[in-house]
This record gives structure tokens, C-alpha cells and sequence, in this order.
């Protein structure tokens, strides 16, 4: 039976190495990624007109889709002739093209991209919160109410809720994951420790299950105190 074992493991280990050798010497060819949003996204078979002649601003061609007007600046965008708050555009920069300001729910890369009052959120046109509220954007915790932290959600930087009683609080030492999404500190009053694990198997060990938010200890307060 061991001996059957051992056969099989070394069978695996051949297997896996061939595997190997032949994904370093045939790497997978990865062609251009597509995206369907894209497909009809300047500069692709439209007529271009250009924004140093106003007169060539077709509006009508523009909201058609048929048209697409050069641009290198906000300002080459304006119809001086249009007094229609509809059709505000904007210069997308990195296509040079004029655009329409963005709608709530529609992507977004800059806050400049929204219609009036809204803000670029985690991709998206969307209504700002309330400054300090959770939410909100913020600079560093000063920014946010109490209770609250300022931490990245996404890479954007918000006013998120600390840790309660009992809610894991393991963060990572550091790596793109942690950059991309923090996690507050534990709540006033409460400490990020080790607790004992239910299980004693090693293999279902993890530090981010035994971590948690749990009542400052007495005697370490006690401690604190005396040596300031």
C-alpha cells in the first residue's frame, strides 16, 4: 500500500514538472483585451471635426454619435450658439475628443467628467455624501465624525466605521491588497488581540480568524497609566 503511495507521488511530481517546463518554454499568447463599451469609442470610423471652427460643431451630429469634435481643452467644447444645458460637453483629454458630462451611474475616470454636483466614485458618477459622514471623502480622520476612520475603499480614500466588540481586525503588513482596502482601527475603548482558536489543527490556523476587537485589559490600563 506505502509502496503504491510513494509511486503515485513520484508520478505527480513528474507530471507537475513536465507541466511546468512546458509553460516557461510555451507561454500563453494573450491577444488585446476588448471591451464592448469601447468597440465604438473614438477615434474609430467617425467623421472628426475640428473645435477651431465653431461653425463645424454639428450638436445634433454629436448626440447622434455620428460626429466627434477635436479638442484640447474644456473650452473647445462650448457651443457658443447653444443655450442649452444639455449640451454642456467636456475635452476627455486622453482621447482629445469633446464628451457629454456624465449621469449618476455612469463611468467616470475624473470628478470633471460628472454633471454639476456629482463626483467620480470608485468609477462611477455619484451624488457626494455628507462631509464627515461615513462615506464621505476624506484626507485623514480629523475629516470624519466620531466612530468613524478615514481608510482606502477601493483606492479612494472614505470615512469608513471602526471595529466594534468582536469583529476581526487582522490587517496585513502591507502588499497592494492593503493599499487598495484598509481597515479601520478598533473602536474607542477596545484593542486588537489574539483570541484562542477553536480549532487546534494548524491547518485551520488563520491569524485573520483569531484577531479581534476585545475590552482593553485592566491591568495593562493600569500599567499604561502608571508609566506615563
Amino acid at each position: 500500500m506505502y509502496l503504491l503511495i510513494a509511486i503515485w507521488c513520484c508520478l505527480l511530481n513528474i507530471i507537475d514538472g513536465q507541466l511546468y517546463g512546458l509553460m516557461l518554454n510555451n507561454p500563453i499568447s494573450i491577444g488585446p483585451i476588448h471591451h464592448e463599451s469601447s468597440e465604438n469609442m473614438p477615434p474609430f470610423h467617425l467623421h472628426i471635426s475640428s473645435s477651431s471652427d465653431k461653425s463645424s460643431i454639428n450638436i445634433d451630429n454629436m448626440k447622434n454619435k455620428t460626429e466627434l469634435i477635436r479638442c484640447r481643452q474644456d473650452s473647445d467644447c462650448i457651443d457658443d450658439n447653444s443655450s442649452d444645458t444639455d449640451d454642456l460637453m467636456y475635452c476627455d483629454r486622453h482621447y482629445g475628443f469633446c464628451d457629454y458630462f456624465r449621469e449618476i451611474g455612469d463611468l467616470c475616470r475624473h470628478d470633471s467628467q460628472c454633471d454639476s454636483g456629482l463626483i467620480c466614485m470608485f468609477g462611477k458618477c455619484a451624488r457626494p455624501f455628507k462631509a464627515g459622514f461615513r462615506g464621505a471623502r476624506c484626507t485623514n480622520a480629523s475629516d470624519c465624525n466620531v466612530g468613524l476612520c478615514c481608510a482606502r475603499q477601493h483606492g479612494e480614500r472614505i470615512c469608513k466605521p471602526k471595529l466594534k466588540l468582536g469583529y476581526q481586525c487582522f490587517v496585513p503588513m502591507g502588499g497592494l491588497d492593503y493599499s487598495l482596502n484598509e481597515s479601520c482601527p478598533c473602536d474607542d475603548g477596545l484593542d486588537c488581540q489574539p483570541v484562542k482558536a477553536k480549532s487546534k489543527r494548524k491547518r485551520n490556523f488563520k491569524m485573520d480568524n483569531v484577531m479581534r476587537c476585545i475590552a482593553w485589559n485592566k491591568s495593562d490600563d493600569v500599567t499604561t497609566n502608571n508609566s506615563e
